[in-house]
């Protein structure tokens, strides 16, 4: 069936189906996907509708009492696609310790370890339409200039991460016409969950609770439920959801939206070659038939677990393709938007966002120039910047709570408390230290950092994990190892707050290895 503007529809309306997905990012149209052409009956719930609207996007704003974060209206997209409308779609898997429990990192560790998610990354591989061995070194390397360092002792490695051409990144543009030409599929837009109802004994959800703008209201009942609206707006909706029993379902150990965690990323250091024939093109990236590739240094497994430090990756970049690449992503398509309202004539709203855009994206342009490395006068060294991405380390007390101020629904909005550990800036410190030496002892040249005591603070991403995290005891996670939230039978939940932990791979790529995960079990289920 063709989209359904939810808008239309009667007040009081019932819709019966044998699946419900909340939410049409990444997670929520893979699993979509993954039940074309079947005999199941499945409603997709988008709060948007087909393109991003200033409007809907208010419904994202909180208050924020922890580390200072950005803009929560752009921290998730309320339309067809997601996020996806604007991620800058840089993926890799999560590395082998990621999945790990690690005695040094309290609270570490996925119920299952890194091989039980190869078969699906490599149908997310597939999805996202990634070349042959998308994160194989040795696969991208080309000659003298495209060459990756070599180190010795096993210490440091390089990993590499793909950029999906936005082709094939914008999700809600490549699922369009073959979701809307699926006759089991509907796909609501303008959809506004409200609350998730469950039965008397609160083991089972009976029916979802869902508004649009206009005011028209109507239910939503379902053999199955997925809840896949991000990693905010999955623990508000179980918060907001709260029975006689508790506050929140699967909130009985007060578990919903703590963990909450993200990538702190910043420029840490400069990095000089001792030598102008080495060649640093390899990590700076480069394009190819289905894409483009970037690499970046790490520490190897075994390195981190004999330091006992958290994960880290550090991009070695000319500081002008920082700006380059800041440009491109957003302010230059902001550019293209507005020039196009202006000519097509389009309601000033757009113009408004385009705008917004341009302005959010200034700041990050200024900033990178902020960070351009100093001319330094000891020649012959070649200089590179090097970008760090952070794993943080899973953190109870950095929680995603519900506050008293109200949305246009009447719903209560969120507060964020981010919050970043000692035990996070320690490990960075510690793992610089490793890098610089390890640079040094295969004749690359030096490593310089911030001689003060290096403190994480800073954030350039929106991913937001952890919030209705994954553990086999309910006393120590949201959901069990199928993505079902603990003690109710039909509740499902999708994308990077179930993680346990985060590495530092952008989360997309894990995000939708769970969706077909969570889609196989699914299909038994509903058999």
């Amino acid at each position: 069936m063709a989209f359904i503007d939810a808008r239309t529809l009667p007040d009081g309306h019932r819709i019966e189906s044998d699946l419900c997905i909340i939410g049409s990012g990444a997670a929520g149209l893979a699993i979509a996907s993954e039940f074309k052409g079947r005999s199941q009956r499945v409603v997709l719930l988008e709060s948007g509708g087909l393109e991003v609207d200033p409007k809907i996007q208010a419904l994202n704003e909180g208050r924020i009492v922890g580390l200072p974060y950005l803009d929560l209206r752009r921290a998730w997209l309320r339309a067809f696609g997601g996020t996806t409308n604007h991620w800058t779609a840089h993926v890799r898997p999560l590395d082998p310790i990621d999945f790990e429990p690690r005695p040094w990192v309290p609270h570490s560790g996925w119920p299952f370890r890194s091989a039980a998610l190869t078969p699906f990354y490599a149908r997310a591989q597939r999805f996202l339409q990634l070349p042959e061995h998308p994160f194989d070194v040795e696969a991208w390397e080309q000659g003298d200039r495209y060459r990756a360092w070599r180190f010795e002792g096993g210490q440091v490695r390089t990993l590499v991460v793909q950029v999906v051409p936005i082709k094939h990144a914008r999700l809600g543009q490549v699922f369009r016409k073959s979701i809307a030409a699926d006759k089991k599929i509907d796909t609501y837009l303008f959809a506004t969950v409200q609350e998730i109802e469950p039965d008397g004994s609160v083991q089972r959800v009976l029916r979802l609770r869902v508004a649009t703008p206009t005011g028209n209201a109507f239910t939503v009942s379902s053999r199955c439920y997925v809840l896949a609206a991000g990693g905010i707006e999955n623990a508000r909706l179980l918060l907001l959801s709260s029975s006689v029993q508790q506050e929140g379902l699967g909130n009985q150990n007060d578990l919903v939206g703590r963990f909450f965690a993200n990538h702190p990323e910043a420029g840490v250091g400069q990095l000089y070659l001792s030598d102008r024939r080495l060649k640093s093109d390899f990590y700076s990236g480069r394009r190819h038939r289905d894409g483009s590739m970037r690499a970046a240094l790490a520490l190897a497994d075994g390195a981190q677990r004999e330091a006992e430090l958290l994960n880290a990756r550090f991009h070695p970049t000319r500081w002008i393709d920082d700006l380059a690449r800041t440009w491109e992503s957003e302010g230059l398509r902001a550019l293209r938007g507005i020039f196009r309202d202006l000519t097509a004539h389009r309601p000033r709203a757009d113009l408004e966002r385009h705008v917004a855009n341009l302005i959010v994206d200034m700041d990050a342009l200024t900033s990178a120039a902020s960070d351009r490395p100093a001319p330094h006068p000891e020649q012959p060294f070649t200089r590179t910047r090097l970008h760090a991405v952070v794993e943080q380390a899973p953190n109870p007390d950095s929680r995603v709570t519900l506050g008293d101020d109200r949305d246009q629904f009447g719903q209560r909005r969120v507060v964020l408390d981010w919050r970043l550990g000692d035990r996070d800036s320690v490990s960075v410190q510690r793992t610089m230290e490793i890098l610089a030496r390890e640079v040094g002892a295969a004749g690359l040249g030096r490593v310089r950092f911030p001689d003060r005591n290096f403190r994480l603070s800073q954030t350039q991403s929106y991913h937001h994990m952890g919030t209705t995290r994954m553990h086999e005891d309910p006393k120590q996670g949201v959901v069990d190892t199928t993505c079902r939230v603990h003690g109710i039978a039909n509740l499902f939940v999708a994308g990077s707050s179930v993680f346990p932990t985060y590495g530092t791979a952008n989360p997309t790529f894990t995000i939708l290895a769970l969706a077909f995960r969570l889609s196989d079990h699914l299909r038994g289920v509903l058999t």
